[in-house]
C-alpha cells in the first residue's frame, strides 16, 4: 500500500517523488495577471472594506489616480523622464520598453507614445529625420488619448512641444529638445 494521505488505488507524485507537480492554484506565473479591479469579487471587497471601516484601496479611486500611483510610483520610469530630460533618449526608450511591457490599457498607450518620442528625437539625432517626423506624429497621436495630466507629466504640453519640434524639423531648423515636465 502507498503510504498516500488520500484514499487513491494509484500512487501520486507526493507519494514517489516526495513532492507534488500539479499546482492548479500555485505558482503566479502560469496565469496571466489580471487587473483586480475588474474580477467578480472585487465590487465585494470593496463592500466589505467600508462595513468594516477600511481606508479606501486604488479600486475605488479613478484610473487616472490608479496609474498616476502605479506609474509615477516606478523608479524604471523616473529613470526613463530623466534620461529623457538629459537628451539620452536611446536609453530612455530602453528603461520605458522595459515598464511598458508590464503595463495594460492606457498606461500601455501612453508609454507607446513617450517611447516613440524618445525614438524619434534619437531618429534625429542620427540625421534620420523622415524617421523622425513620422515617429513623433504616431508619439503625439498616442498621447492625446491621455488625459491632460498622466503619470506626473503634463501631458498637454508635451504635444505641443513635440508639435513644435515636428515643425521646426520640417523647415529645416534647428529645433530644441522637448523635456518632460510636470510632477513625478
Amino acid at each position: 500500500m502507498w503510504p498516500s494521505s488520500r484514499r487513491t488505488m494509484w500512487p501520486t507524485t507526493r507519494d514517489i517523488f516526495g513532492i507534488s507537480f500539479f499546482r492548479p492554484f500555485g505558482a503566479r506565473s502560469v496565469f496571466p495577471r489580471a487587473d483586480p479591479r475588474l474580477t467578480p469579487w472585487a465590487a465585494f471587497f470593496r463592500r466589505f472594506a467600508a462595513d468594516v471601516g477600511l481606508t479606501p484601496t486604488w479600486s475605488d479611486r479613478s484610473d487616472v489616480e490608479f496609474w498616476l500611483m502605479t506609474l509615477a510610483g516606478s523608479e524604471a520610469y523616473r529613470r526613463g523622464i530623466r534620461l529623457f530630460n538629459a537628451r539620452e533618449f536611446y536609453d530612455a526608450h530602453e528603461v520605458w520598453e522595459d515598464v511598458w511591457r508590464e503595463s495594460h490599457g492606457m498606461e500601455k498607450k501612453f508609454l507607446q507614445g513617450l517611447i516613440q518620442a524618445a525614438v524619434a528625437l534619437h531618429h534625429q539625432s542620427t540625421g534620420n529625420l523622415v524617421g523622425a517626423c513620422s515617429l513623433v506624429e504616431r508619439a503625439r497621436r498616442n498621447l492625446a488619448g491621455c488625459p491632460a495630466e498622466f503619470g506626473g507629466i503634463a501631458v498637454g504640453e508635451l504635444i505641443a512641444a513635440l508639435g513644435e519640434w515636428r515643425a521646426a524639423v520640417v523647415r529645416g531648423d534647428a529645433p530644441g529638445c522637448p523635456v518632460i515636465g510636470g510632477r513625478f
